[in-house]
């Protein structure tokens, strides 16, 4: 048969032969026979691609698709009047145009040659089953014709040079003929397929004799015995069960069998009584199918055979609340409230696997397991409870336990498929984004090596049982796994370690290669959120998968940096308790490597810092250590041989003293703030300017504007805060998250100036614009709800002052807010009850208030020089000084000591030679023989953390970095005291 359709594809080829006639098509026609075709258009296409100019616009394709989607609006706007202006419109809308059109010609060819494998491997299949059918044989020359018409038209395509290509697409639109062609050929493979459906029903008519032959070797009686007992667990599926019933009953007399087919993966709890159960093939029943009036119901992991049915169901995984009924079922537990949630949550780490769920409360029954210790054990040793030795008398009733079910399932696959599974297994289950898997990859980057036709076969032989279902819904195509199976794969990789480290390498380098890395410099990156919103839940699952398996994981240093990726994300989204997992585990990683790049692991201190900032109080010893450990990191760095760095190291540098001023200013020291922001200014300015590095300096005019403030000085105040707004638009956008951070503080120094109505007009406008970008119960979010109130308190507005409080405590169970937030929150509520005499109320809420500050602040004289008597100071004390301090003018707090608090004062001291640091250049632009002293520099193996645990005093050499720090590398007692009394003393200041 194979023959046949050979013959039928090169009858089409010889049909068009005069399109192939020209010289330098010499040899065509046997690339384009049936055996060699596919492989030789495969090859064709990717020397199309790699020419340059194909190379360069792919490459801007992303800059085609922005430009396109203002075209209309610049093209009214040129036309409206005439000018010059529209003749250069003119010009740049046909190249844009152009490039379009060339750049979808060559995805419609993509499309086409992978939708070509799909369609001949079914009317391949088709054809060998009605050999006779001539219909059949008319329609399949048909769309081998239009087929091979099409791949002709991809060759000449291919063979012109892409420039000609690229010129002659001024004149006409060349994929405008494929897309005919390409439409006639759907056409008819719908006559096809509808054709194909009329050849089953007769092929079933044709069968009454077998049905005579069969019945023979029947029993008289028609009497069966159903192996398994009725199962008294049985819950839910209502649904499915009068879907079924309504199928198979009509309400009309049949002249033929009517059959349902339900499919599922395996383990989907289908044991019903059933005349056709498990089916793996339509040949396998075919001889026994009825051909009478009556019904017929059938199950199958094949979803393929809903082709040859009437009608299907595909059975879904249980829902939460029937999955944890059955379990409280098996449990014999009442079912409530508590009960109930924990159920719900074991359910859906199961994936709402019936089998799964019976299995899990089989174990804790028997071990008399509570389930809080089996979600944790869930989500510690999935292994230990999912495929223990001991078959539980729950699943009595199933022929085969999960573990079973998986296996027989793998055991089926090709090595490839299986090489894709378990790189599946390691990523998050519910959407794996195919171009993820076999997008093009940078030279010698780990991937899994798989075009995309190849691809395509391997993923039909995962989908064919069900292992993976693909969701085409989207512009981006995904795969999702159940999480049963998925911890099942997990676990047979436990089995053989090497393997196991080699897909947990290969799963972290294919995600590295699609999530875009944070700026160089730890600017915002709001612009690639979406990026991110799509891909975390990835970093995430090896985050878990990392943390769990045993022996653990050696862990490659590009792991380390999606970590810190991920941990800056979270910080800018508001959740700074992933921000803080992701960063610590980052260091921690970092901290292993023999040989760490060192800033990198100085920005992963920084982030984890700045995220542990925004907890307030809690979280001020850890962004004091993390602050401090970036500078020397980065001095470290910076200062050994050869000494400087690249401009953005350099500027990564200038923000340690950033940071560090930050820091004192969150502990309310902002006069010993000053001098390490000015630092910091004066080292960006040395290397960069306002216009290229807006976001540098608009980070540090903020912390000046918060000092300037905290002295009264208003007008300068005002002055540095709206240059900040100006240069963090400019940075960001008018509409980014981080530019609406630079307009909070705006706002927050018109409280502490007292303007009531120009703080509550902007701070409103910052509310709406938070809760579109955080939601309505953000941090950042809620920060904005209390400065609202404090505003409307001050305009003695105090039910509106009460609604921003109440919002902003509402929901905290979901989105948890920090402690010192609450606490604040809560306080200014209390007195603003007190203030619209409810004293009962507001008793409540200040005593709840007070109970969480004496957990967070219990001696309040260990930090303040003079304990003020409103309490409303200590509460600002408490957050961050970047959520708002309607106080700010009003703290007295002791001096910040460096030695009291375990910190060597020469490590937050500013070196001698910060701003006159040479630049070297970036490596991407260096001659080879200079990359390897660079890749080295700071970098020997252990080196730098024998340097670090250092003291100060000791060995010199092995902290270079502290020769530079005084003038000249001599010690010089009169410098480090000026700068150890202004890290202990307020009132002196220096840049």
């Amino acid at each position: 048969m194979a023959q046949q359709i050979t013959v039928m594809w090169n009858h089409a080829i010889q049909k068009q032969r005069e399109r192939i006639r020209s010289q330098k098509f010499i040899g065509l026609y046997e690339d384009l026979s049936y055996e060699n075709f596919h492989l030789n258009l495969q090859q064709m296409e990717q020397q199309f691609k790699n020419q340059l100019v194909t190379r360069s616009l792919l490459g801007l394709k992303q800059v085609f698709e922005q430009l396109n989607t203002f075209d209309r609006a610049i093209s009214s706007l040129t036309q409206a009047q005439a000018n010059p202006a529209s003749l250069i419109w003119g010009v740049l809308q046909a190249l844009l145009r152009c490039a379009c059109n060339f750049l979808s010609t060559i995805e419609r060819i993509s499309s086409l040659l992978y939708d070509l494998t799909d369609n001949l491997t079914r009317i391949n299949k088709y054809i060998e089953l009605f050999p006779t059918n001539q219909r059949l044989q008319m329609l399949c020359l048909a769309i081998f014709d239009d087929y091979v018409h099409c791949c002709i038209s991809a060759v000449k395509f291919y063979k012109r040079h892409p420039l000609a290509t690229l010129f002659k697409s001024f004149l006409s639109d060349p994929g405008k003929p494929l897309r005919e062609t390409y439409q006639r050929i759907q056409d008819n493979i719908d006559r096809f397929e509808k054709e194909t459906r009329i050849g089953v029903d007769q092929h079933i008519l044709m069968r009454l004799p077998s049905k005579a032959t069969v019945q023979v070797s029947l029993p008289e009686t028609g009497l069966f015995d159903v192996p398994y007992p009725r199962n008294e667990y049985f819950h839910g599926r209502e649904a499915v069960l009068k879907d079924i019933h309504s199928r198979l009953h009509p309400g009309m007399k049949q002249l033929e069998a009517v059959s349902c087919l339900i499919h599922a993966m395996g383990g989907m709890d289908t044991p019903w009584l059933l005349i056709f159960d498990n089916v793996e093939s339509w040949h396998n029943i075919m001889p026994f199918y009825p051909t009478s009036n009556g019904s017929v119901i059938l199950t199958s992991q094949i979803q393929a055979l809903s082709q040859v049915f009437r009608s299907h169901i595909q059975l879904q995984p249980m829902t939460t609340d029937e999955g944890a009924a059955l379990m409280l079922k098996h449990l014999h537990v009442h079912q409530g409230t508590e009960e109930l949630s924990s159920a719900n949550k074991t359910v859906t780490l199961l994936g709402g696997m019936p089998i799964a769920i019976a299995h899990i409360a089989g174990v804790m029954f028997d071990s008399q397991m509570t389930i809080l210790e089996a979600i944790e054990g869930l989500e510690h040793r999935h292994e230990d409870l999912l495929w223990s030795s001991e078959e539980p008398l729950s699943t009595r009733m199933y022929e085969r336990r999960m573990n079973q079910v998986w296996r027989l399932a793998l055991k089926e696959l090709t090595q490839e498929a299986l090489d894709l599974l378990y790189i599946l297994s390691m990523l998050s289950a519910d959407k794996i984004q195919e171009g993820m898997l076999f997008a093009d990859k940078s030279p010698g980057t780990p991937q899994l090596g798989l075009a995309p036709t190849p691809f395509f076969n391997i993923r039909a032989k995962l989908a064919r049982k069900q292992l993976v279902q693909r969701n085409t819904g989207s512009d981006m195509p995904y795969l999702s796994i159940h999480r049963s199976l998925q911890l099942y794969v997990r676990h047979t990789l436990n089995q053989n370690q090497a393997k196991r480290q080699a897909v947990f390498s290969q799963a972290v380098a294919l995600l590295r290669e699609s999530l875009p890395p944070q700026h160089i410099t730890q600017t915002p990156s709001n612009e690639s959120w979406s990026d991110y919103e799509e891909y975390q839940p990835h970093v995430l699952s090896l985050k878990v998968v990392f943390e769990q398996t045993l022996p653990p994981l050696h862990a490659p240093p590009a792991f380390a940096g999606l970590l810190s990726d991920a941990a800056n994300y979270f910080w800018e989204l508001g959740r700074y308790g992933q921000s803080q997992q992701m960063a610590s585990l980052a260091v921690s990683i970092f901290e292993k490597l023999a040989r760490p790049n060192l800033m990198e692991v100085a920005s992963a201190y920084a982030l984890w810092g700045e995220a542990a900032a925004e907890e307030g109080i809690c979280g001020r010893g850890t962004w004091l250590r993390c602050s401090t450990k970036a500078i020397e990191l980065r001095k470290v760095f910076l200062y050994t041989p050869p000494i400087g760095g690249t401009r953005e190291e350099l500027l990564l540098y200038a923000n340690s003293y950033n940071d560090f001023g930050a820091y004192l200013l969150h502990v309310g020291n902002y006069e010993q703030a000053e001098p390490y922001i000015n630092h910091s200014l004066a080292i960006k300015a040395a290397v960069s300017t306002e216009l290229t590095e807006p976001m540098m300096f608009a980070e540090g005019y903020q912390n000046l504007a918060v000092i300037h403030a905290a002295r009264r000085d208003h007008s300068r105040a005002a002055e540095l805060i709206s240059k900040s707004v100006e240069l963090g638009t400019i940075a960001n956008g008018p509409y980014a998250a981080a530019t609406w951070t630079f307009h909070f503080d705006s706002a927050n120094l018109s409280l502490a100036r007292g303007d009531y109505e120009g703080a509550l007009s902007h701070h409103l406008e910052v509310l709406e614009k938070r809760i579109g970008i955080f939601g309505e119960h953000g941090c950042r979010t809620r920060d904005s709800y209390h400065a609202a109130a404090v505003a409307y308190q001050g305009l003695r507005q105090y039910e509106e002052a009460e609604k921003m409080l109440k919002n902003s405590l509402e929901n905290l169970e979901e989105s948890p807010w920090h402690d010192a937030g609450v606490a604040r929150a809560k306080h200014l509520l209390g007195q603003i009850c007190r203030l619209q005499h409810r004293p009962h109320q507001a008793e409540q809420l200040e005593s709840e208030a007070d109970i969480l500050r004496q957990g967070l602040l219990s001696e309040p004289g260990d930090w303040f020089a003079e304990v003020a008597a409103d309490q409303m100071i200590l509460y600002d004390y408490m957050v961050c000084y970047r959520a708002g301090r309607p106080s700010l003018c009003q703290t007295s707090i002791k001096p910040f000591n460096p030695i009291a608090v375990n910190i060597d004062p020469t490590i937050i001291m500013p070196g001698k030679f910060d701003t006159s640091l040479p630049i070297q250049t970036a490596e991407a632009d260096m001659d080879p023989k200079d990359v390897t002293t660079t890749e080295t520099k700071g970098d020997t193996e252990n080196s730098w953390v024998k340097s670090i645990e250092k003291k100060a005093g000791q060995d010199q050499r092995a902290e270079p970095w502290k020769a530079y720090v005084l003038a000249d590398g001599k010690h010089n007692d009169d410098d480090e005291k000026h700068w150890v009394d202004i890290a202990v003393e307020t009132g002196e200041s220096t840049s």
